[in-house]
């Protein structure tokens, strides 16, 4: 599958003879000569000043806020090959807030996946805590929420807001 190019954009500026207008506009073009050729059909004024290539930015798919209750338990499993910690949660039922802790391979990856994720537990394998927990869980569980601070805690950049099994939404 063959990855669309972002479209590429020119500024063309030209200062009208008739009324002394500054005339700004962007034009969609892949090279500077075709800018200059569709600013000049629109507002047949030659441009005297065109600045690029610049390229327009790529739109951030952007998921609605999503109310979010946390339960007091939490499990270790493993989610596409990694070693996750498991916050369950009570809205939305049976499913899980997860913490990524180590890849199960131990295959070196520049980074953990970011972003909220929120899975089914059913896409879950759930483990025995006693017999799996490795020295790198534990030393990430000094990152998790105290059992005290459960409770209310600002979301990511998804909008998410989260909330203990006592609280009601805003």
């Amino acid at each position: 599958m063959r990855r669309r190019h972002r479209a590429i954009f020119f500024v063309c500026a030209a200062v009208s003879s008739s009324d002394n207008q500054l005339i700004i506009e962007d034009v969609i073009a892949d090279s500077l000569t075709e800018a200059a050729q569709l600013f000049q059909e629109k507002f047949l004024l030659v441009p005297q000043e065109i600045k690029g290539p610049f390229y327009k930015k790529r739109k951030q798919i952007e998921e609605p806020p999503q109310i979010i209750r946390f339960s007091k338990e939490k499990k270790l499993a493993q989610y596409e090959n990694w070693n996750v910690r498991a916050f369950i949660l009570i809205e939305p039922e049976h499913y899980a807030y997860l913490i990524f802790l180590s890849r199960i391979d131990n295959k070196i990856t520049s980074s953990i996946p970011k972003g909220t994720h929120i899975v089914p537990l059913s896409q879950l394998r759930l483990l025995d805590e006693n017999k799996t927990e490795t020295s790198e869980s534990k030393k990430s569980q000094s990152n998790e929420f105290p059992e005290s601070d459960q409770g209310n805690v600002a979301g990511s950049k998804t909008g998410t807001s989260f909330q203990d099994e006592g609280s009601i939404a805003n």
